[in-house]
């Protein structure tokens, strides 16, 4: 899931450094949305 958030991006835009690093953000931002839910979920 990591993997395919930030590698893909970076793909995608690779050619540019900024639009790699502006297309890493959200993406940073949702796998950490993911995370807390996932550890919510299963610590509570």
């Amino acid at each position: 899931m990591f993997f395919a958030l930030v590698v893909m991006p970076l793909i995608v835009d690779g050619s540019e450094a900024e639009s790699a690093l502006l297309a890493i953000i959200p993406s940073a931002v949702a796998t950490m949305i993911l995370w807390f839910t996932f550890v919510n979920k299963y610590v509570n």
